[in-house]
């Protein structure tokens, strides 16, 4: 399998490797809507689809246009899901993703229920940062018969923690690294699907380097 790398800045690689099954998504956001996903993402113009694909991806959209598709690599994303969704049931007051190697944090807060499948809230981070005015519309909501703390926070048992988490990171756009936005633009515009690996060292909100594999159709 050949592999082609391009570098920006000495800090950052985008590697492009073939990909079997490439994915077939629209690139209008009324389009996109209207197929099956995982759930809905809104902040400010930028709008996060979570893909039903073989790459169970994320669809980036800013206004009505798609900016490009992507997703992190597992090694990017430390999370214990069950103990992130069991914790929030004693905290109660907030609700946190916390990268296990790192200890960086997204913390989850005014949150209040929109619909009976929309949520809406702010977001701070463990490097101070401060976001507001998240939207998230979720699919695969369980059944109120099925668990009665449900009617308590029946959200928290269909939260796509780690997909949500990959949208919030994505949308603080160039605080993370603009050479990693850049790369993942150019697999995109090649007509790739970009795989992003951020280093350890540096973490979700470190700015000196990441990794992109980006993914082309055979």
């Amino acid at each position: 399998m050949k592999k082609a790398f391009l570098y920006f800045c000495g800090l950052l690689m985008l590697a492009c490797v073939p990909e079997n099954q490439p994915s077939v998504l629209e690139d209008t956001l009324e389009e996109a809507l209207k197929i099956p996903n995982n759930g809905v993402v809104t902040v400010g113009e930028k709008t996060y689809i979570f893909n039903q694909d073989p790459n169970q991806g994320i669809s980036k959209f800013v206004q009505s246009s798609k900016v490009y598709d992507f997703s992190f690599s597992p090694e990017s994303m430390p999370i214990d899901v069950k103990s992130t969704l069991e914790n929030y049931r004693t905290s109660g007051d907030s609700f946190i993703i916390e990268n296990e190697e790192t200890g960086e944090f997204i913390r989850l807060v005014n949150v209040q229920e929109i619909s009976a499948d929309k949520i809406s809230f702010d977001v701070e981070t463990s490097n101070g940062l401060s976001l507001e005015g998240f939207n998230l519309k979720l699919n695969d909501i369980p059944s109120e018969n099925s668990n009665s703390r449900i009617t308590t926070c029946w959200w928290c048992f269909a939260l796509p923690v780690l997909k949500l988490a990959e949208a919030i990171i994505d949308s603080l756009g160039p605080n993370i690294d603009s050479n990693c936005e850049l790369a993942i633009t150019t697999c995109a515009n090649a007509g790739g699907f970009p795989d992003v690996d951020l280093k350890e060292e540096d973490g979700w909100f470190g700015k000196s380097s990441c990794s992109v594999e980006c993914k082309m159709p055979s």
